[in-house]
């Protein structure tokens, strides 16, 4: 636009400070939101790769038990130098349960804990396993 005033003409062919301020915020306000969500999928992914391999381990573990249920006792270990600072502990115990006891005598609660040194995360599974000879 070009206004003319007297002998010299002026124009007007830039942006103010407020649309460049508005600009630069809206800008700001999609890129915080995309850190955002990058910081979610980040986390997200950790989360699944933890539990991907404490349930690879756990199977491990599992495949690795005496097959007398009834030996198992509450112990705890490590996965040896291929999985540093992964640990496991077991917690066996009885069921109790007053309407089936003939069944639940027969029944052990073995409860797998897999987890890593120094992470808040545990991976705990728990399996009802059936003993041969009821002590």
């Amino acid at each position: 636009m070009v206004f003319k005033r007297g002998k010299f003409a002026k124009t007007t062919g830039g942006f103010t400070l407020l649309e460049v301020m508005i600009a630069v915020s809206i800008l700001s306000i999609g890129f915080f939101a995309i850190y955002s969500l990058f910081l979610q999928s980040v986390s997200a992914s950790e989360a699944a790769r933890f539990r991907q391999q404490a349930i690879f381990l756990s199977t491990l573990k599992e495949g690795a038990w005496i097959t007398e249920v009834s030996e198992i006792s509450p112990d705890a270990g490590d996965f040896g130098e291929d999985y540093p600072r992964w640990r496991w502990r077991i917690t066996p115990s009885k069921v109790i349960h007053k309407d089936f006891e003939t069944v639940a005598k027969r029944l052990r609660r073995v409860n797998l804990e897999v987890f890593q040194e120094g992470s808040p995360r545990i991976y705990s599974a728990t399996h009802y396993l059936l003993v041969t000879v009821v002590p």
